[in-house]
């Protein structure tokens, strides 16, 4: 009995912390896809085109989004990026005229990287209106 007492307390804690405990980057509304529209060999090395697509998903409208990057987002050149703005940090936000995404709409941008492999994209952070 005693040992009972013991393993319900054990998964009445573990519930606790379970229901206080937050998914990170919870933007289940604002979903990322990235599509590859072309690749080709230049200079002894495969370089794709990516055509990424911010899809907001939800009743509000995004006023700026900010979306984070790794080594994965080697780009060919600086020029091999557009219709979003690159920051130092690598972080990708929407481009000066294109500052919010209405609701149920989307924004897309274009990059050409080294290789075939997807970019890795997170949102790091939303502000609705």
């Amino acid at each position: 009995m005693k040992f009972i007492s013991i393993v319900c307390i054990i998964l009445f804690f573990i519930a606790i912390v379970s229901s206080k405990t937050e998914k990170p980057n919870n933007f289940e509304n604002c979903i990322i896809t990235q599509k590859a529209i072309g690749n080709w060999e230049q200079d002894g090395q495969i370089i794709t085109q990516y055509s990424i697509n911010i899809l907001n998903n939800s009743s509000k409208i995004i006023e700026s989004v900010k979306i984070s990057t790794d080594y994965t987002l080697c780009l060919r050149d600086m020029d091999s990026i557009w219709n979003i703005i690159l920051l130092p940090n690598g972080d990708l936000i929407l481009p000066t005229g294109t500052n919010s995404i209405d609701s149920y709409s989307s924004h897309t941008f274009y990059f050409i990287i080294f290789g075939i492999e997807k970019v890795n994209l997170t949102i790091k952070s939303i502000t609705y209106s």
